[in-house]
């Protein structure tokens, strides 16, 4: 997989798309470290066995990976979530379905001595093996929680990567959109009508509207196999941050923007381009409304003008190169131009030092963000904003290149993975 997009979908931490605020319950009631006893009446079940995972299954996860590899994408999505209000006791116990004393463990441990979350002695979990070393969590869990954050959003997904299974049905990414769109929008005659969903399945939705996440769909009364399998296959019109070559493969009311001129994809996004109240405002002493973000422009924009795209392959920096290492993402689905941009690197060097960074934009100007050589007693920094060189009047859609030299280092380094942070704007 050469990279991943969010689709769009608004700024954050890595900007990725995060699952919906009815999920961001806080621990109001986490004021003391949880007890096992007090959670699930001590079942007796074996140290570090799951709830309802079979020994089979234990070393596979819902979408085929086995246990994430330290700093990938799927780690980073687990981590993020196991560090959020969302995880809660009830969430991890139930949901996620841990063992109740590891998910006691892992909260006791993310929350600190005094069992709130968002304090001074907060403990996040930084690792996959940190995880691992809670009491009662072994691979099995593992896999459990990255099957929760794939499919509730914490893990970015291209459109044709697995989002899970819910009640024996897969869904991608894509589909799993087009699914939320369908019951979170269709009337009840339509889930009743085409969709063929029962009367107590089609009022069990209408009262858990909205459903962030195909999990909250799978827990809605009623909706079972048959129910998802109606609902996959009721799925016709694109949605919002799907792909299309063309507006005709857009659902109604979207367009297809954003396909890039420079022969890196023949692809867009479709896009709802209604105006949205207060866009265009100015942002610069009054918040933006739903929906909008706040540019550095200080003007509101909508949400799906920001896109954050990791390239988490690999690449080796070579000693001595006399020619730079590249890694590349593809934006696609945006406006015309950039306006914010942000390179975020994990790179592992002995001496960054040595190393040089520029960022090459569709249109092949470049922007230098890191000159060791040239920066005696600066410290590197990981998150690197694009200030020089690329202008905000070029094209914004197309292959994003970063360019890494080495010329005057003796050591070997690598490239772990980089993010490319954008928002964009119509010329």
């Amino acid at each position: 997989m050469e990279q991943i997009s969010t689709g769009g979908s608004g700024k954050g931490k890595r900007m990725r798309q995060t699952v919906a605020a009815g999920l961001l319950v806080l621990l109001a009631s986490a004021c003391a470290p949880l007890e096992v006893d007090e959670v699930d009446g001590g079942d007796p079940l074996d140290q570090g066995v799951s709830e309802g995972v079979s020994e089979a299954e234990q070393g596979l996860g819902a979408c085929g990976g086995g246990v994430p590899a330290e700093g990938s994408i799927e780690a980073l999505g687990m981590l993020d979530f196991l560090n959020s209000a969302a995880a809660t006791l009830a969430v991890l116990d139930d949901q996620v379905a841990l063992d109740a004393r590891a998910a006691a463990g892992l909260v006791n441990h993310r929350n600190g001595p005094d069992g709130v979350l968002g304090t001074a002695d907060d403990q996040p979990f930084t690792s996959v093996a940190g995880v691992d070393a809670i009491a009662y969590v072994n691979a099995a869990a593992i896999l459990d929680l990255v099957d929760h954050a794939r499919a509730t959003w914490w893990i970015p997904l291209a459109d044709g990567d697995c989002l899970g299974t819910f009640e024996g049905v897969t869904f991608t990414a894509a589909e799993g959109r087009r699914a939320l769109a369908l019951v979170n929008q269709a009337s009840a005659a339509r889930l009743g009508g085409t969709v063929g969903l029962t009367n107590q399945a089609v009022n069990g939705i209408l009262g858990g509207r909205v459903l962030s996440d195909l999990p909250a769909l799978a827990r809605v009364p009623y909706v079972g196999p048959q129910s998802m399998m109606n609902i996959r296959s009721a799925l016709i019109n694109a949605v919002p941050g799907d792909l299309c070559a063309g507006t005709v493969e857009c659902g109604a009311g979207l367009h297809c923007v954003g396909i890039p001129h420079d022969g890196s994809s023949s692809q867009g996004r479709c896009r709802d381009l209604t105006p949205i109240p207060g866009e265009g405002y100015s942002c610069d002493t009054t918040a933006c409304g739903s929906g909008l973000f706040c540019s550095s422009y200080f003007s509101c924009l909508p949400g799906w003008m920001a896109d954050s795209l990791t390239n988490p392959t690999d690449v080796t920096i070579p000693a001595f190169t006399s020619a730079p290492v590249e890694s590349s993402v593809i934006v696609q689905g945006q406006a015309t131009v950039p306006v914010d941009l942000e390179v975020v690197v994990a790179i592992d060097h002995p001496n960054m030092h040595a190393l040089r960074l520029r960022l090459v934009d569709p249109n092949g100007t470049e922007a230098l963000l890191w000159d060791g050589p040239a920066s005696p007693g600066q410290t590197f920094q990981s998150h690197l904003e694009v200030t020089n060189g690329i202008s905000r009047d070029d094209m914004v859609n197309g292959r994003w290149r970063l360019l890494i030299d080495n010329a005057a280092g003796a050591q070997v380094g690598l490239l772990r993975q980089w993010t490319l942070n954008l928002t964009s704007r119509w010329d």
